[in-house]
């Protein structure tokens, strides 16, 4: 499986239109994928994962919740299904249209790793994508856009995520659920704190 996703027109338009035809939450969708970019932007000295990658991941976030639609109970499979069935994707790269859904549905309940046919790049890749994907939409728990990541960065015990527009009272335990596979990558602790800026 080789990476050929770019930021083609087509497939951005795709994406768009297919997020529009399942509008669960747009607001939510969108804030959980620009902070799911800005998350791989930032960690991008540990993962080295590439551009295309990153487009994927902006797209995972906008198709995340597209299962709603369908019903709320196992919405991840839903979305998953979405992914791989509506013809608005059938210009998606089969390989790269695979690995989305893969994604959308690893952004809740116990991800599910890729298959081992796959090569170990775009195994260990998915696994990135996921955890960002969780932690994101974990940091919009309660749909309202208010948490922003301002900075990531290693500490003596692990790992920061600074976020601003929330008090430290909003991260939770489900925010620490959702981030526990980004925190395993990044092999330490990762907390997260208000960033008064």
């Amino acid at each position: 499986m080789s990476i050929q996703l770019g930021l083609a027109p087509t497939i951005e338009r795709a994406v768009a239109d297919l997020a529009a035809k399942y509008p669960t939450d747009p607001p939510h969708a969108a804030h959980v994928a620009d902070q799911a970019v800005l998350l791989f932007d930032l960690l991008a000295p540990w993962h080295q994962l590439m551009a295309p990658d990153r487009a994927l991941l902006h797209h995972g976030g906008l198709l995340h919740d597209s299962g709603i639609w369908i019903n709320a109970k196992g919405h991840h499979r839903h979305s998953a299904y979405i992914v791989r069935s509506d013809r608005l994707l059938a210009g998606y790269p089969p390989a790269e249209r695979e690995m989305l859904a893969r994604l959308v549905q690893n952004h809740r309940k116990h991800p599910r790793p890729a298959p081992q046919d796959w090569p170990l790049q775009r195994r260990l890749a998915l696994v990135w994508l996921s955890a960002l994907l969780r932690t994101a939409d974990g940091l919009d728990v309660c749909h309202d856009q208010q948490a922003h990541v301002a900075a990531a960065y290693p500490d003596a015990h692990g790992y920061v995520v600074a976020v601003r527009g929330v008090d430290a009272g909003r991260f939770d335990q489900r925010l620490a659920r959702k981030s526990k596979l980004l925190a395993t990558l990044l092999g330490g602790d990762l907390r997260f704190s208000a960033d008064p800026s």
